[in-house]
């Protein structure tokens, strides 16, 4: 694969975050991130397609590219059979997340696994983690509404930061995943100025994930950090960085909680009190997610097998108005358009073999990749892979309180891609065994 080609999707990759027109006002982020990601996906395929013509390329399969292709091939079947095909394909209204979307994700998964390397691996990632560190300032800059661009009509009255992804719960996701890959980084440097560089950045991101006060991202952090420091503790040469950046941590916590009058400690124990209502069966906890969960779980066996069609949630979830007065501050006019539950959205809007292929292929991956752990004990660089698997780990968790939306959403594709040919790698076969083979001499 041409050196030309990757760069464009490291570029891309790069500046995803930041592609915006802040000039559109309500269609800032969504929209014109679904615009590039729709175009990126035409040239890669493009490309591919010149290549195999050019006999370049040698089309091939083993248990990853089936899975994943097997995966897009039941969003396809649902799209088809869809209640609303045209939105399916498509995506709902802000949300814009139907087949060409779900085909985008795809394929920046199979190009990461197929043609890059891990140099390439660790560029992509130091560039995306530099660029998260300016997405964190600003979104900082949100919560004190110093922000210089324009915000959308909803978001005029906001505390919480989103950075430019339209939503704080979406800002939150985002943050988990760069949160662990700079974790890695920091742990894996040996050079002071690069120990201080991502000391900085790690504790900006923090602090920008705290102003986005979402939990589901809190909790996906706090899960990914724990799995991080299960591995430091075998590395007593790294105590004390480890120590520094979790005492870093929680100053800014404490410092952030006692500047917003308490509210990132009552939100966090609130946490805590919803969960245990969540488990009592109390409908009113959970932020109104339980009610949700309730009222989709019954459509799972009308639309077991292919799903009511991708990003079609708000035409099949019940519309009650005097429960949506109860449980959405009497507001009976609020759409319900996603699960809040990634699981259970596939499940409804993509059926259950769907879920099924999705969890299997992210599950054997996570499973596979604990052999490349085994390695952390002797060399200090394999973090940066404990980072990446951190990353997943987080963002698994996470989202089981929130989506998955195309502004975030190719960045765990794309890490799940670097995972899988690092697992591929581990058990000793080539990239012969891939979708495309990459012929030499030609």
């Amino acid at each position: 694969m041409s050196e030309p080609m990757k760069n464009v999707i490291l570029i891309f990759l790069t500046l995803f975050p930041i592609l915006i027109y802040p000039t559109f006002l309500d269609y800032s982020f969504t929209t014109t991130k679904f615009f590039y990601l729709k175009w990126m996906t035409v040239a890669i395929w493009v490309y591919i397609l010149w290549q195999l013509l050019r006999k370049n390329l040698t089309p091939r399969w083993n248990t990853t590219t089936f899975l994943a292709g097997s995966f897009l091939f039941l969003i396809a079947l649902s799209t088809l059979f869809s209640v609303d095909p045209s939105t399916s394909y498509v995506g709902a209204s802000g949300r814009l997340e139907g087949l060409i979307a779900w085909v985008g994700y795809i394929t920046l998964f199979l190009f990461v696994y197929l043609f890059f390397s891990e140099k390439e691996d660790r560029r992509l990632l130091s560039y995306i983690t530099f660029v998260s560190g300016l997405v964190a300032i600003y979104a900082i800059l949100q919560h004190f509404h110093l922000d210089f661009l324009p915000r959308t009509t909803h978001a005029q009255g906001w505390a919480r930061s989103y950075g430019f992804f339209g939503n704080p719960n979406f800002c939150g996701s985002y943050v988990t995943i760069m949160l662990m890959i700079g974790m890695g980084f920091y742990l894996s440097t040996t050079k002071r100025s690069q120990n201080v560089y991502y000391f900085l950045l790690l504790s900006t991101l923090f602090a920008s994930m705290l102003y986005s006060s979402t939990r589901s991202a809190w909790v996906g952090s706090f899960i990914g950090f724990l799995f991080i420091s299960y591995h430091v503790y075998k590395k007593k040469r790294l105590w004390k960085k480890w120590i520094a950046l979790s005492f870093s941590f929680l100053v800014l916590f404490i410092g952030i909680g006692l500047t917003e009058d308490g509210s990132l400690v009552k939100r966090t124990f609130g946490l805590v009190e919803e969960g245990k209502q969540v488990i009592e069966g109390n409908q009113h906890a959970g932020l109104s997610r339980l009610y949700i969960w309730k009222n989709a779980l019954p459509l799972i066996p009308e639309y077991m097998w292919l799903g009511s069609g991708p990003d079609t949630f708000a035409e099949v979830f019940p519309d009650r108005p005097e429960e949506k007065r109860i449980y959405f501050s009497g507001n009976e006019d609020i759409i319900v358009d996603k699960a809040h539950n990634e699981y259970l959205q596939l499940a409804v809007t993509m059926g259950i073999p769907a879920l099924v292929m999705y969890l299997i292929l992210v599950s054997t991956t996570l499973i596979k990749c604990m052999h490349i752990l085994q390695n952390l004990n002797y060399a200090q660089q394999s973090f940066l892979e404990a980072g990446i698997i951190a990353a997943l780990i987080a963002y698994v968790v996470q989202a089981f309180f929130n989506i998955s939306v195309i502004t975030v959403a190719p960045f765990f594709w794309v890490l799940l891609g670097m995972l899988n040919r690092k697992v591929t790698k581990t058990e000793h076969t080539t990239y012969s065994t891939g979708f495309l083979n990459l012929n030499e001499g030609k």
